[in-house]
């Protein structure tokens, strides 16, 4: 705070400001001095897809500069146009390093350095081995995560015990001190069902948009117990779970799901998992059966009296017509090309992570 100074408008506080002159100053310094070498860069290189990567970040450089100085912002926002001004000053200072310096050493252009340009820094050795990129990236993955694992502050000091001493040497003491009223038997493991689609792990299908390791890591270290907390009965999903488009065994069923998801994807309405399922299968009509599914499709058909029809829309579930992706039309019943279920299943996995809370 002591570097924003807030700009008055009479006897109003606007909260709006700029950084002060005297830091603002230093800004301008350097990033004149680094835009100063990216013109000297540009005269000289000979490589001129880097000479045009070179140019635009010191473009880049020049706007969020220009943005800092003249703009009246807040503090927070003053906090992320900093940020960004640090973010492009250090990466155009890394490719001028690597294209003035390293990248010679590389292919033997210019001599390799006498001394080490900092001092060395003591780390453990995080892999050894057949250089392999997958392999690689996994250890480095760990190596990170196990960098800063911590606890959950919500579990309590015995529970983060077993997780680390091994269940064939505890002995618990302090029975009577425990949480046994509130815990009357241990959960189960959660095991995967007939279905090939799981919660907590990512298909490993090449129509379903690859993952780093640390997200597939994450996802599955959610917490699986119930939760404590009280679910509204409106609650639901805008949009379907994009697994559900890469994880049946039959290929027409993938295209029946695409198919039926173009046609109601404009719904804009929250409905269960299991609704959307229905709805992507696209079996509505009613029938004498009793069972599960049958109920399931008696509250696609009430989802349609209630949403659809009240709004003057008409909708013969017996004959959906041709839908369309982009420019492209499909028929009922035709196949839908690999890249539109990737580009959908793509398009879904963003929106859910934007959107569903």
């Amino acid at each position: 705070m002591s570097d924003f100074t807030e700009v008055k408008s009479g006897i109003v506080i606007t909260e709006l400001g700029k950084l002060k002159l005297g830091v603002m100053r230093k800004f301008r310094t350097l990033v004149g001095e680094l835009r100063e070498r990216c013109t000297a860069f540009s005269r000289t290189h000979s490589n001129q897809d880097e000479v045009k990567l070179v140019q635009r970040y010191s473009r880049a450089l020049q706007e969020r500069t220009a943005r800092l100085e003249t703009l009246l912002l807040t503090f927070p926002q003053v906090c992320m146009a900093v940020v960004g001004l640090q973010r492009v000053f250090l990466e155009l200072h890394a490719l001028l390093e690597y294209c003035e310096v390293f990248k010679p050493r590389i292919n033997g252009q210019s001599p390799l350095a006498s001394s080490p340009l900092l001092a060395p820094v003591l780390a453990p050795v995080i892999y050894k081995g057949v250089p392999n990129v997958e392999t690689q990236y996994s250890a480095l993955t760990r190596y990170m995560t196990d960098a800063v694992q911590i606890f959950s502050p919500f579990e309590s000091v015995q529970q983060s015990q077993l997780d680390i001493v091994p269940s064939t040497t505890l002995v618990n003491r302090n029975e009577r001190h425990g949480h046994r009223g509130s815990r009357p038997y241990g959960i189960p493991p959660w095991k995967p069902g007939q279905s090939s689609r799981g919660r907590w792990t990512l298909p490993d299908s090449p129509l379903y948009p690859p993952s780093s390791p640390a997200w597939s890591w994450a996802l599955g270290k959610v917490d699986r117990s119930p939760t404590p907390f009280y679910t509204h009965e409106g609650a639901g999903y805008a949009f379907p779970d994009p697994q559900l488009f890469v994880t049946p065994g039959k290929r027409d069923k993938i295209s029946i799901y695409c198919e039926n998801y173009l046609c109601f994807q404009s719904l804009l309405s929250l409905v269960s998992n299991q609704t959307w399922r229905q709805l992507l299968i696209g079996d509505f009509l009613e029938k004498d059966n009793s069972t599960l599914s049958d109920k399931r499709r008696g509250q696609v058909r009430d989802f349609f009296g209630n949403c659809l029809l009240g709004t003057g829309v008409q909708l013969d579930l017996a004959n959906i017509g041709a839908v369309t992706w982009g420019t492209t039309s499909f028929a009922p019943g035709s196949s839908v090309p690999d890249r539109v279920v990737q580009e959908i299943a793509f398009e879904l996995s963003h929106l859910n992570f934007q959107s569903e809370k």
